[in-house]
C-alpha cells in the first residue's frame, strides 16, 4: 500500500508540484495572449480550442518529466522544454494558415445555414474608410452571383436602418448588423476586418448566426496589393463553398477582376461613387465614378452606374453615352448586373420594348422578392401593352412586401383604368398615410374625385397640388390644368379660361416656354372642344404660332403634336398645318420612337379638320386597333398611345361629316369605357349631350 505522505514529499523534492504551477502560469498567459491576438488575426475558434486541449493535456507530460529527470537544480531546462514544444505547435499552425491560404478554415458546415437563406454583409472594417468601402463593395459582387443564398440588397438595407430610426447611410458595423439581420429575417451576417501581415493585405471575415451570434465560419486570405481583387476573389469563393454552392457553379461564373477591376484606386472610386448615389448625392457620385473610369477605362461596373447616376446630374447626351458603353461591356458585368444594362439600354436607347421586358423578368426570376422591380415589371405591362389586369397583380404584390412609392402611386392610376375607382380611393388613401409629406398624395385623390364627377373634391385637391411646398413647377402648372377642368365640370368656364390666361403670361414671363404653350394648348381644347367657342379657340391657335414659344421649346416634338392635335380639333387648319410642316422638318430625337404614330394622329385630325373625313377615321381606327407593344418614353397612359383615346375624336368626326348613327355608336361607347385620359369625363358630357339633342340618348 502506497504511503500517502512519503509520495507526497517525493513529489516535493522532484519539485513535482513546482512544475506543474510553472507549467499553468506559462499556459494561462499563453492563452490570455492568443484570446487577445487571434480574432484580430483571423485566426479560427479551433486553433484556440487544440491548444487548450493540448495545454490541458501537458501537465501529465509536465509531471512524468518532472518525476523521470529529476532534475530540482534546473526547473528552468523543463520550462524551456515545454516552451520549444509550444513554439513548434504554432510554427505549424502558423505555416498552415498563411501559406495554405486557399483552404478555408471552418468550425462548422454548411448545412446550418438552408438553401435560400438571406444574408446580410456589414462593413468589412479598416481605418482607411475608402478601402473598407473598396472591399465590401467587391465582395460584394463577388457573392450577389450565387445562386445559394441571397445578399440583402442595399435599398432594403437603406430601408431597414430608416425603420430603425437610423440614418440611411449608417456604417453596418457589428452591432447594427445584428440588429439589422434579426429584423429583416436574415438567417447570418458576414463582417470582418482588413489587416496587415508584413506587406501584406489579410482579409479575414466571419459567418455569425444571426439568432444566437455565434460564429459558424470564419475565412482569410493574404495577398499583395497588387492582386488584391484576386485575394477577394478567393475569399468570396471560400464563403460560397461553406454555405453549400457546388464547385461547378462557383468555377463557372466570371472572375472577379473581369467583373470589376484590377486598379485598387479605381475600386476605391467606384465604392465612393456607388455609396454616394445610393445617399442621393448623385453630383458626387459622377465625380467618383469618372475618376474610377479615368483609372480604368474598361471598368464596366463604373459605367453601369454612371448612367445612373448622369440622369439625375448630368446631361442627357452624356447618360445615353454612358449607357451604350456599358452595355457594350456588359460581358464584363454580373450576371444580374448585366440583365440590368440591358433592360436600361432598351429602355433609353433601343426601344425594343420586348427585350426590355424580357429582361425584367429574367431579373425577377434571380430575385422574386424584390418589389421594386415588380412595380417597375407592372408599370411596364401597363404603359406598353396596356395590360393593366398584369400591371395592378404586379403593383400589388410589390406593395404587399414594401410600401414602395413608385408602385403605391401607380397603382391608383391602374384602377382608375380598371374601373375600378373605390380601389383607386383606398390605394390613394394608403399611399397618403404613407407618404404624408408628398405633394403626389393630392394627384391619386384629384383624379378619384375627379372621375367619379365630385367637382368641389376634385377642385380642392388640385389647389392643395398648386400649391403645395414641394410642388415642382412642371407639377403646380399641370396642377393649374387640373384645377381648370374641375372649374368646367361644374360649369365655370370662363374661370377656367382666365385662369389658364393668367397661367400662360406668368410661365412666359419666366422664360418657361414649354409650360407657357402647354397651358396654350389645353386653352385651345377647352374653349373650342368642351366650350364650343370656335371662332376665339382659333384665334387663340393663331396667336400661339405668332408668340413664337414654339421656337424656344426645349421639347418641341411633345408641343408640336399637342399643338397639331388641338388646333385641329378647333379647326384652326391653317395654324395645324403650319406646325405639322414644322415638325416633319424637325430632325427626331434619337430615342422618339413614338414620332410616328404621333405623327400619324395629328395629320388623321387635320385631314378630319380639312374634311377628309372617311381618311381620317381610318387612320385612326388603324391606331386603335394596334395590338402590339407601344414605344412610348411619355407620361402614360396618354393620348398618344393609349387604346381607347381617339374613341371621342372618331365619333366627333362622324358627326361632323353628318354620319349620326356612326356617331352615336362612337359616342355610346365613350358612355360606357372606361378613364384613359384627363379629357374623358368632359368628352362623356359633350357625348352625351349631343346624343340628347339628336333624341339618340335611349
Amino acid at each position: 500500500m502506497i504511503d500517502v505522505n512519503k509520495f507526497w514529499e517525493e513529489l516535493k523534492r522532484r519539485r513535482v508540484v513546482r512544475a506543474l504551477l510553472s507549467w499553468a502560469v506559462f499556459l494561462f498567459s499563453v492563452l490570455q495572449v492568443a484570446d487577445l491576438t487571434f480574432e484580430p488575426l483571423g485566426v479560427s475558434d479551433w486553433v484556440l480550442r487544440t491548444m487548450i486541449v493540448l495545454g490541458i493535456s501537458g501537465f501529465p507530460v509536465v509531471a512524468c518529466l518532472a518525476w523521470m529527470f529529476d532534475l530540482p537544480e534546473k526547473p528552468r531546462r523543463l520550462v524551456v522544454t515545454s516552451t520549444l514544444l509550444f513554439l513548434i505547435i504554432g510554427v505549424s499552425v502558423s505555416f498552415y494558415l498563411f501559406y495554405n491560404p486557399t483552404e478555408p478554415v471552418q468550425f462548422v458546415a454548411h448545412s446550418d445555414i438552408p438553401a435560400g437563406s438571406e444574408i446580410l454583409l456589414a462593413e468589412i472594417s479598416n481605418p482607411d474608410q475608402g478601402l473598407s468601402n473598396a472591399f465590401t463593395e467587391a465582395l460584394r459582387i463577388g457573392l450577389s452571383s450565387s445562386p445559394q443564398f441571397k445578399l440583402i440588397e442595399p435599398t432594403n438595407v437603406r430601408r431597414a436602418l430608416a425603420r430603425m430610426e437610423r440614418a440611411p447611410n449608417s456604417p453596418l458595423d457589428e452591432t447594427i448588423a445584428r440588429e439589422l439581420a434579426l429584423r429583416e429575417g436574415a438567417e447570418a451576417y458576414l463582417t470582418g476586418t482588413i489587416g496587415m501581415l508584413g506587406n501584406q493585405f489579410l482579409l479575414v471575415t466571419h459567418l455569425v448566426n444571426s439568432a444566437d451570434d455565434r460564429v459558424l465560419a470564419s475565412f482569410r486570405e493574404t495577398t499583395g496589393e497588387a492582386d488584391l481583387i484576386e485575394g477577394i476573389d478567393r475569399l468570396a469563393d471560400q464563403i460560397r463553398r461553406s454555405l453549400g454552392e457546388s464547385l461547378a457553379t462557383i468555377e463557372a461564373r466570371e472572375p472577379l477582376n473581369r467583373v470589376t477591376t484590377n486598379s485598387l484606386e479605381a475600386l476605391r472610386y467606384y465604392a465612393s461613387g456607388v455609396n454616394a448615389f445610393r445617399n442621393g448625392e448623385a453630383a458626387e457620385a459622377v465625380i467618383q465614378l469618372k475618376a474610377a473610369i479615368a483609372e480604368d477605362p474598361e471598368f464596366a461596373s463604373a459605367w453601369s452606374f454612371m448612367g445612373p447616376a448622369l440622369q439625375s446630374s448630368g446631361s442627357e447626351e452624356e447618360e445615353f453615352e454612358a449607357i451604350k458603353r456599358s452595355f457594350k461591356l456588359r460581358d464584363r458585368l454580373p450576371f444580374a448586373e448585366r440583365l440590368n444594362i440591358e433592360r436600361l439600354y432598351h429602355d433609353s436607347i433601343s426601344g425594343n420594348v420586348e427585350a426590355k421586358i424580357n429582361a425584367m423578368e429574367r431579373i425577377l426570376e434571380l430575385s422574386p422578392d424584390d418589389s421594386v422591380l415588380k412595380g417597375q415589371l407592372g408599370r411596364a405591362y401597363g404603359q406598353h401593352y396596356a395590360d393593366f389586369e398584369r400591371a395592378a397583380k404586379l403593383m400589388n404584390e410589390s406593395i404587399a412586401k414594401a410600401q414602395e412609392f413608385a408602385s403605391m402611386s401607380n397603382i391608383v392610376w391602374v384602377n382608375i383604368l380598371l374601373s375600378e375607382l373605390d380601389a383607386a380611393d383606398q390605394a390613394a388613401t394608403a399611399f397618403s398615410r404613407i407618404y404624408e409629406t408628398s405633394f403626389w398624395r393630392h394627384r391619386g385623390h384629384f383624379f378619384v374625385h375627379y372621375f367619379r364627377n365630385n367637382t368641389d373634391e376634385a377642385w380642392v385637391e388640385a389647389d392643395a397640388l398648386m400649391n403645395a411646398e414641394n410642388t415642382p413647377e412642371r407639377w403646380r402648372s399641370r396642377a393649374l390644368f387640373y384645377r381648370s377642368l374641375a372649374d368646367t365640370l361644374a360649369g365655370r368656364g370662363n374661370v377656367a379660361l382666365e385662369n389658364l390666361r393668367n397661367e400662360i403670361k406668368s410661365q412666359t414671363l419666366a422664360n418657361r416656354h414649354d409650360l407657357a404653350a402647354a397651358r396654350w394648348s389645353d386653352l385651345i381644347w377647352l374653349q373650342g372642344v368642351v366650350l364650343g367657342e370656335y371662332p376665339a379657340a382659333i384665334a387663340e391657335a393663331e396667336n400661339l404660332l405668332n408668340s413664337e414659344l414654339l421656337d424656344y421649346s426645349d421639347n418641341p416634338e411633345e408641343l408640336y403634336f399637342r399643338v397639331v392635335r388641338d388646333a385641329s380639333r378647333v379647326g384652326a387648319t391653317a395654324t395645324a398645318q403650319t406646325v405639322l410642316e414644322r415638325w416633319q422638318a424637325h430632325p427626331p430625337d434619337f430615342n422618339d420612337w413614338g414620332r410616328e404614330e404621333d405623327m400619324q394622329a395629328a395629320t388623321a385630325l387635320l385631314e378630319g379638320a380639312k374634311g377628309n373625313y372617311s381618311g381620317a377615321i381610318a387612320s385612326l381606327e388603324e391606331l386603335m386597333s394596334f395590338k402590339g407593344p407601344r414605344y412610348t418614353q411619355r407620361e402614360w397612359p396618354s393620348a398618344r398611345h393609349c387604346q381607347r383615346c381617339w374613341r371621342f375624336d372618331i365619333g366627333r368626326l362622324y358627326a361632323e361629316a353628318g354620319l349620326d348613327d356612326q356617331a352615336a355608336s362612337s359616342f355610346r361607347q365613350v358612355l360606357l369605357e372606361s378613364d384613359e385620359i384627363v379629357e374623358q369625363p368632359l368628352n362623356r358630357i359633350i357625348a352625351s349631350d349631343w346624343l340628347r339633342r339628336k333624341n339618340l340618348d335611349r
